[in-house]
């Protein structure tokens, strides 16, 4: 791992959970004026692969991945309407004059809320999968029957 990561990962206060983990991330945040929440924080994995336990540095066997979760959000827009005739003569509007009225759109974003080790995908593909029922079988095969 290079020595710059390092003292990135040791100078984070924002969780504990994140520099604790093998795949340490750190939180960024986005921020959109029409969104309701206008802030929302993300985190982003800091290695693309995970630190050894042994403190051997960065294993590549293993991948650093992030961890999706969606959110509801509101998204505001602005259109513009004119002011009704009998609530110009009410209030003394000016018939020309525009008003701002909001429009909510309700959506869903998919944030990043941590980062996990999986295996690469190199040996997720060469992992063969044996069921507990093959293995049960391989072991009655080879036991001498009495």
């Amino acid at each position: 791992m290079d020595n710059t990561l390092q003292s990135h990962i040791g100078s984070m206060s924002a969780s504990r959970t994140a520099n604790m983990s093998l795949s340490p991330w750190t939180y960024r945040s986005s921020c959109v004026a029409s969104r309701f929440p206008q802030r929302i924080s993300y985190a982003q994995c800091l290695t693309s692969g995970c630190v050894s336990p042994h403190g051997e540095g960065e294993d590549m066997a293993l991948e650093a991945k992030p961890i999706y979760y969606q959110v509801l959000v509101l998204h505001r827009s602005i259109t513009n309407f004119s002011v009704p005739y009998h609530r110009e003569k009410i209030h003394g509007w000016n018939k020309n004059k525009q008003r701002k009225k909001y429009a909510f759109r309700l959506a869903t974003e998919t944030i990043t809320v941590g980062c996990t080790c999986v295996r690469s995908r190199w040996d997720a593909l060469n992992f063969e999968f044996t069921s507990p029922v093959d293995r049960l079988s391989e072991m009655y095969t080879q036991w001498p029957l009495y």
